[in-house]
């Protein structure tokens, strides 16, 4: 199992403001991430407008997206059955959540 994960989340787990500018970048980064995967992640407060923002992006791509807003959201029969997940990050000022979520997802695909 391959996992994608969003490039600043990759270099470093510091959420951002983003300018507008990157934030463009950004969507589109995510379009060609939901394009390649077959499960998107969007971690964040589930009333975030990014998030949801993030989530319809996510879904329009892929087909299947989830929001996980604490740990408990993640449902880890359902992202077993696929190959490559995406991991995008909304509303969401929990780094160690975040951190938790890509571990897990990681170790779930090498088992």
């Amino acid at each position: 199992m391959e996992v994608i994960v969003q490039k600043n989340i990759a270099i470093n787990l510091k959420i951002q403001q983003l300018k507008s500018v990157e934030y463009t970048e950004e969507l589109a980064e995510i379009r060609d991430i939901s394009k390649q995967a077959e499960l998107m992640i969007v971690i964040g407060d589930k009333e975030s407008t990014k998030t949801k923002e993030l989530y319809d992006i996510s879904i329009k791509g892929c087909n299947n997206a989830m929001i996980v807003e604490k740990i408990e959201d993640l449902y880890i029969n359902y992202v077993e059955r696929f190959k490559k997940v995406g991991i995008v990050i909304g509303e969401c000022n929990n780094n160690e959540l975040i951190k938790e979520i890509i571990e897990i997802v990681q170790k779930t695909k090498t088992r």
